[in-house]
């Protein structure tokens, strides 16, 4: 018994002298800090995050005083949301035009189809909303307050940059909640938010 308490009495007073050791006698000198974590840069599609969704903002291709000014903005293929009393089909499209000041304008746009065709459809415009909000990346994600939560992804072959975009609440007409909207950039000769051209 006396052997084994000497042992434990050797090893408690070894572990306490390696503790003073650890000890910084001379608070005057700081001790090293450990560097920093690097920062986590979210990758899409090969680019950084910030980099992606940034590709989409809202411009002109010339400067106003050109006879042919284009616009770049984010516009959606249709997707069919309901149907009408009248038993036609309601389809939406929507066009966002993002800003470099986190800023987002949207027009929605809800259709009902009249007769379908060869080349598409016959529609009449029944339902508008114009959204404003903001917009801001999150890890991989592209979130557009009150309009909803992008990927990105490539689209078609060779792929161009777009988005899956899935749609937070019905803007108009219910059916269109949950739905993923497929979003890429087009160029047209108008803006389509009132107001939001800014060569008038």
């Amino acid at each position: 018994m006396k052997i084994q308490f000497m042992i434990s009495m050797i090893v408690a007073v070894s572990m306490g002298l390696a503790a003073c050791g650890k000890h910084n006698d001379n608070p005057s000198v700081p001790e090293a800090a450990s560097p920093p974590p690097a920062p986590v840069i979210y990758q899409v599609n090969g680019m950084a995050a910030s980099d992606y969704y940034g590709q989409f903002l809202f411009k002109p291709t010339e400067t106003c005083d050109k006879p042919d000014v284009f616009y770049r903005f984010l516009a959606s293929e249709d997707a069919k949301i309901a149907v009408n009393y009248h038993g036609q089909d309601v389809v939406a499209e929507l066009s966002v035009l993002m800003y470099p000041d986190h800023s987002f304008k949207a027009s929605y746009l809800e259709k009902d189809v009249i007769e379908y065709t060869d080349y598409g459809y016959s529609w009449k415009t029944s339902r508008k909303k114009i959204i404003r909000g903001q917009w801001q990346v999150v890890e991989t994600r592209l979130e557009l307050s009150g309009l909803g939560t992008a990927i990105g992804v490539q689209l078609g072959n060779p792929g161009q940059p777009g988005l899956f975009l899935k749609v937070n609440s019905d803007l108009v007409t219910p059916g269109l909640a949950g739905q993923t909207m497929t979003v890429r950039y087009v160029y047209a000769d108008h803006v389509p938010v009132p107001g939001a051209d800014p060569c008038e």
